[in-house]
Formats: C-alpha cells, structure tokens, sequence
C-alpha cells in the first residue's frame, strides 16, 4: 500500500504515522529484499519499504534514488525516518573510495555495506571468524556449508532467525578485531564485515521506546 503523508501531519507533533526504515538494496537479487522485510513480519513499530534499484548499479544512483523518493514522500529524521543504501564491497578499493566521499555528501543516507559481500551477515549467524574471502563466491560457497540449498533468491530469514543475538555478538568481534589492527573501514582491509547490524540497532531502538521486546 502507498504511504500517503500529510505535511500539515508531519509538520506537527501529532503525528501518528510509523517511523519509516528506507532501504535500496543493490541488484536485481531479492535475497536482501526478503529479508530486510522479514523484520516488517516480526514487529509493529515501524515500517519498513526496500526500494529496487532497477537498472542502477552505482551507489551514486543508488544514492540518488533514495533521497528522490525521500524527498517525495516528504520523510524526516525528526520523525525517526532513516534511508539506508546496501550494497557489497565485492573486493574494490574504488567502490570503497566512492562510498566515502558518498556517504560524506549526505546527512540523510547511511550505507550499509558488506565486504566481499551481504552472505558475510548470513555467515556470521553461525560463526565467527576472521578468514578473508577473495571474492563473493568464496564466501557464498562457505554459507553453503551451513544452507546447502543457498541461491541469491533464497529466503533466509526462517533460517536464521533464531541466531540473531549470535550474529550481532560476532560482528560486535569482528569490529573489535579489526580496530584493533587499525584498520580503515569501508575498505578492502576489513574482511570479512558488514555494517547491516547498525540497522537493526535501529530496529531495535525503536521498539525500545515503544516498550516492546525484540523478536529474534
């Protein structure tokens, strides 16, 4: 269902619209897609809309679309509305160079990247570890190991949904890992990583001041 917004509502207190968690995820898979809004099935608080990119492949116009439809919809970070661009490092200096000054250039949009790639979150609902893959197929190739049926349209929140805690935990790991070695993040050196629990630390600081519990 569209999201229709009054300004005059939005412009006011009294605004009862739900905070809204914008997400563009990158390609034509659907796998981020369906399970970013597998939180949607779990909670009440917020909503949340992932954005398709199309034909767009570049964080810029990844970028660009999401602030457009930001700006159509009339959304505000006051409001708790936050845009997040997900994308894959997949193993390019350059790609991560792009995404700093990007993320630089607006206050509004948070990246979401993941290095070589989205599986590494997957990946970390069952284990830690600090192995680095050279490319995203390598780390796909692990997370079989764990989901042997995995394809990029695989629907993998029923799966993992128990391990959440772990997932957050072991990521919370691998920052301190490689903090410690002082390493530059969005870059090639930090592998593997994902910064996709930043938005469910969203997800969560939203129910908490609704004075729900998290559903893992």
């Amino acid at each position: 269902m569209t999201r229709v917004f009054s300004k005059k509502i939005r412009n006011t207190v009294k605004r009862k619209q739900k905070p809204l968690i914008l997400i563009i995820a990158e390609g034509k898979n659907v796998t981020e897609s369906q399970y970013f809004e597998s939180f949607q099935k779990q909670h009440s608080g917020f909503n949340i809309k992932v954005l398709t990119p199309g034909n767009i492949t570049d964080p810029a116009g990844m970028q660009r679309k999401i602030l457009q439809y930001w700006k159509d919809k009339g959304l505000d970070k006051k409001q708790g509305d936050t845009a997040f661009i997900v994308l894959d490092l997949d193993c390019s200096s350059e790609k991560a160079q792009r995404i700093k000054k990007l993320a630089e250039s607006s206050t509004i949009t948070r990246f979401i990247v993941s290095s070589p790639c989205f599986e590494v979150w997957f990946l970390l609902h069952f284990r830690y570890s600090t192995h680095a893959y050279t490319s995203s197929t390598e780390a796909i190739k692990d997370l079989k190991k764990y989901i042997p049926d995995y394809e990029k349209n695989t629907e993998v929140a029923p799966i993992i949904a128990g391990n959440l805690e772990t997932a957050m935990e072991n990521a919370k790991k691998l920052k301190v890992y490689f903090d410690g070695i002082g390493a530059e993040w969005p870059s090639e050196s930090c592998n593997p990583y994902t910064d996709v629990p930043d938005i469910v630390n969203v997800i969560n600081k939203i129910e908490d001041s609704l004075g729900n519990t998290h559903s893992h």
